[in-house]
């Protein structure tokens, strides 16, 4: 557990299930889950999603750190890392004018993330995906989500799988145009 100068604390179970705590009582949650279901054959679907949310009305009170950012490769593919959060103007720097306010990205107060993928096995332990990806860390749940599409392939080795995706964001709120084609490495333990 860990405790910042504004009595903050994290505490993260082994089932996902992550607290955010200030003082003794529970102010936010985190929850992550994902679900492999074989469909037919040769074909599985894997569902994943993270929600995340806390009861602290200025978002500003809470530190950076337990913010919540969405996307990158275990999020909404088709964005950097931590890309996708509320947009907000930052503060001046004394002396300078007005206008040189730069737009920043602080982090959410929320989060809201899910992942449909569909998979064929091929030969020889390799394998293609085709997937959906939505979500955003938000301050409120009507702000607009961010959506992607992409495509992946899969090499299943003895204890890892490695996965190479391409994605397309077709919605990006807080950008100035749709972000292009990113590209995507994934290095998972097989279950």
């Amino acid at each position: 557990m860990q405790i910042s100068d504004a009595n903050f604390a994290a505490l993260q179970r082994r089932d996902g299930m992550a607290l955010v705590a200030v003082a003794d009582r529970i102010d936010g949650f985190q929850h992550r889950s994902t679900r492999s279901e074989h469909i037919i054959n040769d074909d599985h679907a894997a569902l994943r999603s993270e929600f995340g949310a806390d009861s602290i009305s200025h978002v500003e009170n809470l530190p950076g750190i337990y913010r919540f950012f969405a996307g990158g490769d275990r999020s909404v593919r088709g964005f950097a890392y931590d890309d996708l959060s509320p947009v907000v103007l930052a503060p001046a720097a004394r002396g300078a004018p007005p206008l040189a306010r730069a737009l920043v990205k602080p982090g959410g107060r929320d989060l809201i993330t899910g992942t449909v993928e569909i998979e064929h096995d091929l030969p020889h332990n390799f394998g293609v995906a085709a997937f959906v990806d939505g979500g955003n860390a938000i301050d409120h749940f009507t702000d607009p989500l961010a959506y992607s599409v992409g495509v992946g392939f899969r090499l299943r080795l003895p204890v890892v799988t490695v996965g190479l995706d391409v994605a397309q964001a077709l919605r990006a709120p807080g950008f100035d145009g749709l972000p292009g084609p990113r590209l995507h490495l994934n290095i998972s333990p097989k279950l």
